[in-house]
């Protein structure tokens, strides 16, 4: 009896888990395809900030390295000067941002951030790491202890290629003591299985006919479901909560483009003023570096081509 009802609660388990890591129909892919043109095997940044009040205008201030909005509430941006700017001028020119890897072809970049940006590297290095626990691809992640020390389930012989991209997005803020600060971030991986063929850009296309039919594997969807259940702590790893920042940034930026706010002036303004830089290769870590070199050279370890 016990055994039968383990099994129950087994399923029950993965049927939570693949509704928490697809859209019925295949809506949600479909609408991933439309806006980017293929399925990212990457990391996209996604959706305006919540919890602000309405604003009209922003200025920056150096000395903090602030925004000042409407002339009295203030946001401190997570990311350096320069990279902020970076930021607003490529949502400026396109509201997506992010990136996909096709292993072992070729990198795409959404936005006008250039591929060996330091903010691209950081969304090619969270890629990596995610699909690696998503995956099970161990030799990715030796020497990191993820939380509550897991242990990566790995599919055994595919017999299908799976694409699993990352989004970050639901950023929400409460205003404290004149200042906005983050009080909440999602993050969420989605498991897409590959369709013959490829895009335009060269990328992903899904198999809607396989989403119907729920074609994902059990190591897959476990790994998933441990990433959702523990997601607070992910994010505060540094190889993810650097992402998680910059997603940060433009949900803001799209917050503050709504209201009116020229997003180019603002960048020019922070570029203007003088503060460091900051970024560049010194602030990678070497796990972000091995990440960063695997997106760049890699086949992929064990999905079939399409």
């Amino acid at each position: 009896m016990l055994p039968a009802f383990a099994r129950l609660l087994s399923g029950i388990a993965l049927l939570l888990c693949l509704l928490s890591v697809r859209d019925s129909g295949g809506y949600a892919e479909r609408a991933v395809l439309t806006r980017y043109g293929s399925v990212p095997k990457g990391v996209i940044l996604e959706e305006e900030a919540s919890g602000f009040e309405p604003v009209s205008r922003a200025a920056y201030d150096p000395i903090a390295h602030e925004f000042v909005l409407d002339g009295s509430s203030r946001y401190a941006p997570p990311l350096s000067p320069e990279e902020t700017a970076a930021v607003l001028r490529s949502l400026d020119a396109d509201d997506r941002l992010g990136v996909s890897i096709v292993l072992g072809e070729k990198r795409i970049v959404y936005g006008s951030l250039g591929a060996e940006s330091p903010l691209a590297r950081s969304l090619f290095a969270v890629d990596v790491f995610l699909v690696s626990v998503a995956f099970g691809w161990r030799e990715n992640l030796e020497g990191v202890a993820l939380p509550e020390g897991y242990r990566p389930l790995r599919a055994g012989a595919r017999t299908r290629g799976m694409v699993c991209f990352s989004r970050f997005d639901g950023y929400a803020f409460e205003k404290r003591g004149g200042r906005y600060q983050r009080s909440r971030c999602r993050l969420e991986l989605t498991l897409v299985p590959m369709g013959r063929g490829r895009a335009a850009d060269g990328g992903y296309l899904p198999d809607f006919e396989a989403l119907r039919r729920n074609e994902f594997e059990p190591a897959d969807l476990a790994n998933v479901r441990e990433i959702h259940r523990n997601a607070e702590a992910y994010l505060r790893l540094p190889v993810v909560s650097r992402p998680a920042a910059i997603g940060e940034v433009a949900a803001v930026a799209r917050h503050l483009r709504q209201g009116g706010v020229d997003l180019a002036a603002l960048a020019k303004e922070i570029s203007a003023s003088g503060r460091p830089a900051g970024g560049g290769d010194g602030q990678m870590d070497p796990l972000e570096r091995r990440l960063v070199e695997f997106s760049r050279n890699a086949p992929d370890p064990d999905s079939p081509a399409p």
